[in-house]
């Protein structure tokens, strides 16, 4: 099972340094970062930033996103819109 976070954010910058921090909390949570993309079709105010997470525990992970603390910290990280999707990678997929 994975975890894929949208983040619309600010300020990069700001919202790196807050993410890095976090890392520690991510990982006491059941998550482990797989990947991280930017949109590159973001306006010049605000950006989408994705997150791609290993869910090794999803009760623990869904009290972690849940938590008013990592709310806090979204806040001040200048997060102004989020969303999570918890996904499950399809068996047997053929590509044509």
């Amino acid at each position: 099972m994975y975890l894929l976070c949208r983040n619309k954010i600010m300020d990069y910058q700001v919202w790196r340094d807050y993410f890095n921090v976090n890392t520690i909390s991510y990982e006491e949570a059941g998550l482990m970062l797989k990947s991280l993309w930017h949109e590159t079709s973001s306006t010049e105010t605000e950006f989408n930033v994705f997150c791609m997470f290993k869910v090794f525990d999803q009760k623990k992970a869904k009290a972690f996103l849940n938590a008013p603390e990592l709310g806090q910290q979204r806040e001040k990280a200048g997060v102004i819109e989020k969303e999570h999707h918890f996904i499950d990678e399809l068996p047997s997929f053929t590509r044509h």
